[in-house]
């Protein structure tokens, strides 16, 4: 092993766009861009109708984003929760971030919290038309391995139900560029265990591994980008990453810059929502080839599966860990 600190492949994690497998020649580019092209997941595609509105908000001055913000839409007519949501989502999202322009407040320096809740919302908020899927927040502590988010994307449920996470949400107040120790440390390591171990969560809930896919959206001041892990072999969890880009704090670039970010936001959800009805499809065809005669009723309590128990040291060890509790 050429590497003497922890890194992702330690974990059976490969990053496509990791620069350390060709300085040190563990994969060739050619090798890289297999690794890459096998089993690929696309990002979603958006509908048209969607991206066509979203597109209509292509303006860079503050009036003429406000005559198309208050224009009325065929969405308004009878307006449906479940059908127009996302519409209405949009819509939302450009008019509480124009205000924020309006105020000047993207010139000034700010914490985290205040991005997430001035700025990045829009990633919550996204959510808000799925009726079994929750997010999470802020600084949520993971049960799995601890590691804490900002935000995670999770099935719907109550405390004594098991958590189902398909993604989350990491912030940070500003971006000191892609060599910072915090976004190497998040983007590279903590991040995608994170979303490993999402996958080791909900593969054993799904007929095929290769379908599911877990994501994150990383956001520096803002600098946002996202970060995707799926499973393409049995053992090894594959990262691949976004673009990185900036958005200006000036309105004059608000269509080209904002508007992506708006999208990116809908590609995330869209990503935990097919995650979700995968594994939901999975559960129900067990459920029906899984169907027995009344007798199982009687037999329910008589067999368990086989459980683990969890390691225990042997009693040489126990005895060299009292011994070393008296020094």
């Amino acid at each position: 092993m050429q590497c003497h600190h922890d890194h992702p492949p330690h974990s059976f994690i490969i990053d496509t766009r990791d620069s350390n497998y060709k300085t040190y020649e563990v994969f060739s580019p050619a090798e890289l861009d297999e690794i890459k092209a096998f089993e690929e997941k696309k990002l979603p595609i958006i509908p048209t109708d969607l991206r066509d509105y979203i597109n209509s908000f292509n303006k860079n001055s503050i009036q003429e984003l406000r005559s198309q913000i208050f224009q009325s839409q065929e969405f308004d007519q009878e307006y449906s929760h479940k059908d127009s949501h996302d519409y209405d989502w949009v819509r939302f999202t450009i008019y509480a971030l124009l205000k924020e322009y309006e105020f000047g407040s993207l010139k000034e320096e700010h914490n985290e919290a205040w991005y997430m809740a001035h700025f990045w919302h829009f990633i919550d908020t996204v959510f808000n038309g799925e009726d079994e899927i929750t997010v999470l927040s802020y600084r949520t502590t993971r049960k799995k391995i601890g590691k804490k988010c900002d935000m995670i994307f999770a099935k719907k449920s109550c405390n004594h139900d098991e958590v189902e996470e398909y993604g989350a949400s990491e912030a940070g107040k500003a971006y000191d560029g892609d060599q910072a120790i915090k976004r190497l440390e998040e983007g590279f390591v903590k991040l995608p265990k994170c979303l490993k171990d999402m996958l080791d969560n909900i593969l054993p809930k799904c007929d095929d591994n290769k379908k599911l896919q877990t994501i994150n959206f990383i956001h520096s001041g803002l600098q946002p980008y996202v970060i995707r892990a799926d499973r393409p072999t049995k053992y090894i969890t594959r990262i691949q990453k976004s673009r990185n880009y900036h958005l200006s704090s000036d309105i004059s670039q608000f269509g080209t810059i904002v508007l992506p970010a708006i999208y990116i936001a809908w590609v995330t959800k869209d990503i935990v929502r097919n995650t979700y009805n995968i594994i939901q499809e999975s559960n129900t065809h067990n459920n029906n080839s899984n169907i027995q005669g009344p007798e199982w009723l009687t037999q329910y309590w008589e067999e368990s599966e086989k459980e683990d128990g969890p390691e225990t040291s042997s009693s040489q060890e126990k005895i060299l860990k009292k011994s070393n509790n008296f020094y």
